[in-house]
């Protein structure tokens, strides 16, 4: 009896395997509101992406890949203040990279890279 069991489970492991392996690779893609910011101007971060990841605030920078989608709206921005902020809900996935951006007082930042799939202004 023991036996038919231990067989079961190992006919059964592959298949919840592979099941993981296709659901991961199914929910790469993220689809969240953010804000695509600049406040260099007042000692803060260049162009980078801050998305609400539940109770915490990611912050992120496009790849280069990316920039056809995300320099249309940088383009469009208008400041008063030198500071940008434009609501944008976005569809990306994690590269697994670090990039950095510029920040006040000439340092740099490493932020977590994203490949933009689909971006619109909210």
């Amino acid at each position: 009896m023991i036996k038919y069991v231990v067989i079961l489970i190992g006919l059964m492991f592959p298949v919840a395997c592979s099941q993981s392996v296709v659901e991961s690779a199914e929910n790469d893609l993220i689809t969240k509101k953010g804000l695509l910011l600049n406040q260099l101007a007042v000692d803060g971060c260049s162009w980078h992406f801050a998305v609400a990841m539940g109770d915490e605030w990611g912050q992120y920078l496009a790849s280069d890949q990316s920039n056809d989608l995300v320099y249309p709206l940088i383009e469009k921005a208008m400041t008063l203040t030198g500071t940008y902020s434009i609501g944008v809900e976005i569809t990306f996935r994690l590269t697994g990279r670090k990039k950095e951006v510029e920040c006040g007082w000439g340092k740099h930042l490493s932020m977590d890279e994203i490949e933009v799939v689909q971006i619109r202004e909210v």
